[in-house]
């Protein structure tokens, strides 16, 4: 009986430390890693060169996104993000008048796409860099009855921090810069959108 009993205590105590061991590993599963949804807020500095009678645009605004993205594990505490941005609002890179007209440029239907290397400074800390490719409709106008769009293509690069508020729960914050293109806008006139980004983000991972 002894025996039996000293073996139905052995079985309990191993079971017990499997069930302790599985819990960690549950509890420990790394932060940052598998898909994810979520929103950023967008605190933007917009700019236009113009090389035109015009004088160059500047406006601050802000902008919403919806975002999704997947992260992986690049080795011990490296992790690379695949990441999708689709904007919800018009940013308005202001206006400029002249004789009597007044030219404005509004940016609409801003998308990127982005791959974000980081580094893991603690279970729940992640400094990361950015490099984005972005997308972006601009609708150009005047009083004068000047009425054109154009689509341009963008590279941005930003620095950033994510922070694991729970397992599956994550805020973020980065600075961003955006550059791009030139497009003709009309005869011997061209623009270049600029963007300053300070993006606040939420993201839930699955």
């Amino acid at each position: 009986m002894k025996s039996i009993s000293r073996a139905a205590t052995a079985i309990a105590l191993t079971t017990a430390m499997a069930s302790t061991a599985s819990f960690g590993q549950t509890a420990s599963k790394p932060s940052f890693t598998g898909f994810g949804v979520g929103a950023n807020l967008s605190f933007v500095k917009n700019s236009m060169d113009v090389t035109s009678g015009l004088s160059d645009l500047a406006n601050n605004s802000t902008e919403a996104s919806v975002t999704a993205s997947y992260g992986y594990a690049m080795g011990k505490d490296w992790v690379g993000t695949f990441g999708l941005s689709l904007g919800l609002k018009n940013s308005d890179y202001g206006s400029y008048t002249s004789g009597g007209i007044t030219s404005t440029a509004t940016a609409k239907q801003h998308i990127a796409v982005s791959f974000a290397p980081g580094y893991r400074i603690s279970n729940d800390g992640l400094v990361y860099g950015k490099l984005a490719l972005h997308q972006m409709t601009v609708n150009y106008m005047s009083t004068s009855g000047f009425d054109m769009t154009k689509t341009h293509q963008g590279t941005g690069f930003g620095i950033g921090y994510a922070h694991a508020l729970t397992p599956s729960l994550e805020f973020s914050v980065e600075y961003e810069t955006v550059k791009f293109d030139t497009q003709n806008t009309a005869a011997n006139s061209t623009a270049q959108p600029k963007q300053g980004n300070l993006n606040l983000g939420i993201t839930y991972r699955f």
